[in-house]
């Protein structure tokens, strides 16, 4: 509190900036103070009768004034109070703050049909969410004619296209030309190979899979969780990540840097014919509904598909979780967009 501040009692803290109206009143009162000392004093030395009644008229007057003048103050601090208590419900619940919504979890069998059931749920939920968590049961189900609709979508609205997006992630096409993993590693890292051709300004995600930088030299994470799992004997089922940022480099970097910050591939051998199940868990920070979510549901169940083919496994279910989706931008076209599909 500055030197020109001062405590209002009984008001609570955060109403005092709104106290022009408290001033005002607590103003009206010591004026009113003033006039009964002045009134009783004139009663007291000056002895026409005429004068005191007229003196006792306006003293009366004077008093039914202050008496509305308290009454609607004290209707205002009443109302000020039960205002401050609603606002400090909204933010708190049971002591927590509840700015962030629990968690809302989408369960589809593709991952079309998961993308177009968290729109709707952005949608009504003003466009943005927090702790969206989308489970994908088949990753090889893609149904061409959705898929064909959301290209020329983005390609009317100016957005990247879904292959552009799930390219960064996985390029299936260039995998299908080579037949095998470290033919595709070749390909795509090599100079002026593939990643030199789609590079953004940080890269790739799957540079970062397939070369991630760190102090004692570039490791291909993919490779090696490809290789562990090709050892049957040693199958683990919580040993297998890729990270994504850099260390220390992109921890704080609200905008330009990689939005998908974790991937884990999960595997889990059936006790009943030996054979094993992958999964994948990926995490992203913030997620574009619009422009990057339907891609990169495309390019992550591409990624587990290639995972399960090279080890020889059984592609299991994906999980997504978005610690922050969003639509920004073309929020009416998106919207008429789903609704005609």
């Amino acid at each position: 509190m500055t030197a020109g501040d001062h405590e209002q009692p009984g008001v609570p803290g955060d109403l005092r900036g709104s106290g022009d109206l408290y001033d005002m009143a607590k103003a009206l009162a010591i004026e009113m103070v003033w006039i009964e000392i002045t009134l009783k004093t004139v009663r007291t030395y000056c002895p026409s009768s005429g004068l005191r009644v007229r003196l006792a008229t306006v003293h009366a007057a004077f008093d039914n004034f202050f008496c509305l003048v308290a009454s609607c103050f004290l209707l205002w601090r009443r109302r000020s109070r039960k205002q401050h208590v609603r606002r400090k419900s909204r933010r708190y619940s049971h002591g927590v703050a509840v700015m962030f919504n629990e968690p809302v979890t989408i369960i589809a069998g593709d991952f079309q049909t998961a993308w177009l059931e968290a729109v709707g749920k952005l949608e009504s939920s003003n466009w943005e969410l927090s702790n969206l968590v989308v489970y994908i049961r088949d990753p090889a189900i893609v149904a061409d004619g959705i898929h064909n609709r959301v290209t020329a979508f983005a390609e009317q609205e100016d957005l990247l296209t879904p292959k552009a997006v799930a390219y960064t992630i996985f390029p299936e096409q260039l995998y299908r030309k080579g037949g095998s993993a470290d033919d595709l590693f070749r390909r795509y890292n090599r100079k002026e190979g593939f990643f030199d051709r789609v590079r953004t300004t940080w890269g790739t995600y799957f540079r970062r899979f397939t070369k991630y930088k760190t102090p004692s030299g570039d490791v291909n994470q993919l490779g090696k969780i490809i290789d562990a799992l090709r050892d049957r004997q040693n199958v683990s089922k919580a040993a297998y990540i890729m990270v994504v940022p850099c260390p220390g480099g992109e921890n704080v970097r609200p905008l330009g840097g990689p939005c998908l910050n974790y991937v884990a591939v999960q595997a889990k051998r059936d006790p009943a014919d030996d054979t094993v199940n992958v999964g994948l868990l990926a995490v992203y920070r913030n997620h574009d509904f619009l422009e990057r979510a339907y891609g990169n549901y495309w390019g992550l169940c591409n990624l587990l598909r290639f995972i399960a083919n090279e080890v020889g496994a059984t592609p299991a279910p994906l999980t997504c979780i978005s610690s922050h989706a969003y639509v920004a931008n073309k929020k009416t076209a998106l919207k008429q967009f789903v609704a005609g599909l």
